[in-house]
């Protein structure tokens, strides 16, 4: 079995041409999701709500979800690969921001 590799090991195509699941899409899963359940963690320690949780939880899950898909199809749709970046970034972003909020709502009482 013939198998080449692109893009410094990040595409691996065998002989048929389809493509073979690789460490690239484990190693993003492994750098954003703890840092993101950390922040949610953190979120909630602080106070919010569970249902802010949930929501942040359930666009965390379907951010990742979209961009794997995205990555294991053969002609790479962009689009699910970005939207799954951007959710993945807006859990990051607004756990983060609720964090600092609750602190400052917190310490001004």
């Amino acid at each position: 079995m013939m198998i080449r590799l692109f893009w410094f090991g990040h595409l691996i195509l065998n002989q048929d041409g389809r493509r073979v699941i690789t460490l690239d899409l484990t190693l993003r899963y492994a750098e954003y999701v703890p840092l993101a359940l950390l922040l949610m963690f953190l979120a909630e320690y602080s106070g919010l709500a569970p249902l802010y949780l949930h929501i942040l939880g359930i666009a965390l899950l379907l951010g990742r979800l979209s961009h794997a898909w995205g990555v294991q199809q053969l002609k790479e749709p962009l689009k699910f690969r970005v939207f799954g970046m951007v959710l993945t970034f807006c859990v990051l972003l607004l756990s983060a921001l609720a964090i600092l909020l609750l602190y400052v709502s917190k310490t001004l009482l």
